[in-house]
This record gives C-alpha cells, structure tokens and sequence, in this order.
C-alpha cells in the first residue's frame, strides 16, 4: 500500500458498470471505444455488450500496457466487457482471472435468474 495510488475522488465516465469498465481500461470514452447505451432503439439493451458483442480486439487495455513493462495482472470479480472466448481477459493482457464473465445481479438473492458461472482463467469452476 505505501507504494500505491491514493484516488480521493474519481470521475465514472458512465452511469453503467460496463462502459465506466471499458473506459477504466481502455482510457478511452465509451463513446470512443464502441461501450455505451443511449436512447436511441436500436441500442436498446441492458448492457452494450449485448449490441457490440464485447469489448475489441484491437482496444489497447490497461494490463497489455502493464505486461510491457514486465507487471502481472489479474481481475477478480465481473469482467462483463463480453462473454465469447474472444472477449475474455486472458486475450486482453490479464494473467488471472476469477470472476463471471456475464451477470447481472444485485444485493439479494433473485432465484428467477439462473446460476451465474463462476470462471478461474478459463475453466467454469461453480455457480453462484
């Protein structure tokens, strides 16, 4: 921690977890990087990964950027930027992962909504 950074107040660039993500990674407005949700119909949805598929490949992210100057780097909980084996954070410069790929959920138990698969790096290892 005492080598750390201290970020007392911080700037989401998005209502929604998944473009505020994109942008964290990417250092890029969601707008730039294809992550965001309008009123426009046609994009429509839940979360922009339902119309754009996942976050792309040629996006530059934060931990490639890390890898390069010899860090590791791991995500632990939601991913969310795209659930496809072509979107997940092994592919994006992450060495670790452990999380689920694709949920929505909230602060309680809603047991309409299916089991959500847990992943450790590319292996599904559970539900919750």
């Amino acid at each position: 921690a005492r080598e750390g950074l201290l970020v007392p107040s911080m700037y989401a660039s998005a209502p929604l977890c998944s473009p505020a993500r994109a942008a964290l990674l990417t250092g890029r407005l969601p707008v730039r990087n294809g992550f965001y949700s309008d009123n426009d119909p046609g994009r429509n949805a839940y979360t922009p990964q339902e119309i754009v598929g996942g976050i792309a490949d040629w996006e530059l992210l934060l931990p490639e950027l890390l890898k390069q100057k010899n860090y590791t780097s791991a995500i632990i909980g939601k991913w969310h930027l795209g659930h496809q084996d072509q979107y997940l954070p092994l592919k994006h410069g992450f060495d670790y992962f452990f999380g689920s790929t694709n949920c929505h959920f909230g602060p309680y138990d809603d047991v309409k909504k299916p089991n959500i698969p847990v992943f450790r790096n590319e292996k599904m290892v559970g539900r919750y």
